[in-house]
């Protein structure tokens, strides 16, 4: 679906949207598109909001390479430790 669909499928504007997208929220648009998968964003509102388990979660080679870039754009975005 588009941007501004899927924005509306979330119940957001697309300016939130693209902010979740930004924080890791919801997975970009599937790779060489302007598209959203609704699966992929399903999956990525049930495990914020804490309704699927992320073990329960049946994981794609897609969705893993998604969860290594969430966790290194957050790590990024930590301040370093002080020793």
């Amino acid at each position: 679906m588009s941007g501004a669909a899927a924005a509306d499928y979330c119940g957001v504007t697309p300016q939130t949207f693209a902010g979740w997208i930004a924080a890791g929220i919801i997975p970009p648009a599937v790779p060489g598109t302007r598209r959203w998968d609704r699966k992929a964003i399903d999956m990525a509102l049930d495990k914020a909001s804490g309704i699927v388990a992320p073990s329960a979660v049946l994981h794609t080679d897609v969705e893993d390479e998604w969860e290594r870039k969430y966790e290194a754009r957050k790590a990024a975005r930590k301040p370093p430790r002080a020793k």
